[in-house]
């Protein structure tokens, strides 16, 4: 059991060595001027430009301070390369979490909106629900005296209380964690693409220590969840490919 866990910790751990690596290579083609039939992920066309004229041994363009900084300082490069790497996967992760979370959002408003729509009614058109205790309470959540509640027609197949405020939590759950979603990406990670994209003013080493500290840590629960399962996916097939047994 023991050398089986160890096992799928190297592969994950090699896994995660092996996007941090590709990563790295693609900067390091781009540096070099190859083509690799990728979109460009790091350098500006100016900087690529620039590349090529050198090449040719023609004057070079003007090169913003970040690109400078990619083209001269390999340090430098790495963190960026990695920083830009954890970027991207949460933006990735983020967007699927984020379509899922809205789908939830969908569905629990439906289900809402059945529930409402087959609850007993006050002469006035109020939305009204029983409780387990034979209590009346309207869907804004107040007490309905006795006489009110006795003069009910109760057809018996009304959704009770305990029911309708289950549905409503589940509401208001999902929406809850769309906004939680759409706050990380705009907040987090949309400004620290703007850092990362600022070529007059490049983020330093540090900002992009703390940029990927960030990224990791304020991560709500879905978008980790995906993460997760995307990892889970990956070592599945990586373990599939090199025959290491499974747990059953």
């Amino acid at each position: 059991m023991d050398n089986n866990t160890d096992d799928f910790d190297k592969i994950e751990t090699a896994a995660a060595e092996k996007r941090r690596m590709q990563d790295f290579d693609d900067l390091q083609n781009e540096l070099s001027g190859n083509e690799v039939g990728r979109v460009s992920r790091f350098l500006s066309p100016e900087a690529r430009a620039a590349l090529i004229a050198k090449r040719n041994g023609s004057s070079t363009s003007a090169l913003s301070a970040l690109d400078v900084l990619l083209l001269n300082d390999p340090v430098y490069a790495q963190a960026y390369s990695d920083t830009m790497g954890a970027l991207e996967n949460a933006e990735q992760a983020t967007a699927r979490a984020l379509d899922k979370a809205i789908t939830n959002v969908e569905k629990s408003e439906a289900a809402l909106a059945d529930t409402l729509e087959r609850a007993a009614r006050l002469p006035n058109g109020t939305r009204v629900f029983r409780d387990g205790q034979s209590q009346v309470w309207t869907e804004d959540d107040i007490r309905v005296d006795d006489d009110q509640a006795d003069a009910i027609e109760w057809r018996g197949n009304e959704p009770s209380r305990e029911a309708y405020l289950e549905q409503r939590n589940e509401s208001q759950n999902a929406k809850a964690a769309v906004t939680e979603i759409l706050t990380y990406q705009t907040d987090v990670l949309g400004r620290i693409r703007d850092k990362m994209s600022d070529a007059d003013k490049p983020a330093t080493t540090d900002d992009m220590e703390k940029f990927q500290a960030e990224i990791r840590e304020n991560q709500p629960a879905p978008v980790q969840n995906d993460i997760a399962q995307i990892n889970t996916n990956n070592l599945a097939e990586t373990t599939a490919k090199i025959g290491i047994p499974t747990l059953d």
